[in-house]
């Protein structure tokens, strides 16, 4: 009941507004397509962000029926597990999309992917560099300025011979990658706080993946509130470069 009511909220939004299911592996909940159904009556369109190991023909048709329109495929570790799944989603009929995180260790099959991806079916496939979530750890998978710039490079030409998009779903700094559009990438803006927002399983609002700041929970709130507070304005002013306060 109460994840009905957070959908219903949800769905007040302006027309076309839409919502990612996404975990974890969604595809795990055995009531993903009640979900889903929920969801769309409550005028959302509706994604659902998954692996593609556990989706197959049968599941991508039960969602696609509960008002399921989108697949994001991400690919985490053999393509071979997900390309079933990638097939699965194509033929029900729902758009789809394969994610591929760009590190230090995979940079070099972001091509392969964009060929791969557009022999199964996909629409469009979104390279996002990794990101630093704070864990010293974590280093040694941050890409350099050259891997980024030879994975994009290559994947945009692959992109280009195939007519598949190819999507830096992590913006590239125009200052950093100046020839980004020349590759061929389609080099979108950060949405974040704005026209995207993360919602957690207890319902906290939070501006962005990334950002660990919970605005509140929309279980409680509505969302106009949490969305108008301080915090997303400090998120949308924070600079960390010079010249970020006067890029697009």
């Amino acid at each position: 009941a109460a994840a009905g009511g957070l959908l219903a909220s949800l769905g007040r939004r302006p027309p076309g507004s839409g919502i990612t299911l996404t975990g974890g592996e969604p595809l795990l909940r055995d009531d993903l397509p009640d979900i889903a159904a929920s969801a769309r009556e409550s005028g959302l369109q509706v994604a659902v962000a998954t692996n593609g190991i556990p989706l197959t023909p049968a599941l991508a048709g039960e969602l696609f029926l509960a008002g399921v329109r989108h697949f994001d495929v991400g690919i985490e570790t053999d393509f071979r597990e997900a390309a079933p799944g990638i097939v699965a989603a194509a033929a029900s009929g729902a758009g789809v999309t394969v994610s591929f995180c760009v590190t230090s260790m995979s940079a070099e099959k972001a091509p392969e992917v964009v060929r791969l991806a557009a022999a199964l079916g996909a629409d469009a496939v979104f390279l996002n560099r990794f990101a630093l979530t704070g864990r010293e750890c974590d280093r040694e998978y941050l890409p350099s300025l050259k891997d980024l710039r030879e994975a994009f490079r290559k994947a945009g030409a692959e992109g280009r011979r195939l007519s598949v998009p190819v999507v830096a779903g992590i913006p590239l700094e125009p200052c950093l990658f100046p020839e980004v559009e020349s590759w061929g990438i389609i080099n979108t803006g950060c949405r974040c706080g704005g026209h995207k927002w993360a919602v957690g399983p207890d319902g906290s609002l939070r501006a962005c993946e990334q950002n660990p700041l919970s605005l509140g929970s929309l279980l409680d709130h509505d969302f106009e509130k949490l969305a108008a507070l301080p915090g997303v304005q400090a998120f949308h002013e924070a600079r960390y470069r010079p010249g970020c306060g006067t890029c697009s």
